[in-house]
Parts: C-alpha cells; sequence; structure tokens
C-alpha cells in the first residue's frame, strides 16, 4: 500500500495518513509505505490565498510540478 498525502491538506488530513501506518505496523503489515508531501493541499496543489473560511479548502490541482515530478520518479 502506497500512501501519498499532502502536509496541507485540510479535507484529508496527514495524521489520517500516519494513523493508516501504525495500525498497519501494529497489524505486522510490511507492505506499507506512507509519503507526507510538503506545501501541498488536496488534489497535491498549493494552497491558494485568502481563505474565507479556515476549513474551505481551495487547493483542487493542478497538481504542484514538484509532486508531479516525484510520482514520475516513484513510477
Amino acid at each position: 500500500v502506497y500512501v501519498f498525502n499532502g502536509a496541507l491538506d485540510m479535507q484529508t488530513p496527514a495524521r489520517e495518513a500516519l494513523v493508516l501506518e501504525t495500525i498497519c505496523q501494529q497489524a505486522l503489515k510490511t507492505n506499507i509505505e506512507v509519503s507526507i508531501v510538503p506545501g501541498v493541499g488536496h488534489g497535491f496543489s498549493a494552497p491558494r490565498h485568502p481563505r474565507a473560511h479556515p476549513v474551505l479548502n481551495f487547493t483542487v490541482g493542478p497538481i504542484s510540478a514538484d509532486f508531479a515530478q516525484r510520482l514520475k520518479e516513484f513510477a
């Protein structure tokens, strides 16, 4: 299982990916890799400002060039 999560993602917080990793480790699963991608939010794009509401997330694509490169290298 490969999990990529934006560090600034407010819709799917990075802590959820870390909890999944912990649960898998506790179950002695070794086939999980979690990567928290710095500087990006939901959709792996940089957050856009200003935010009118603290839980409204305006980070819906396009994905950041850094994350696109990371995926290319991963593949």
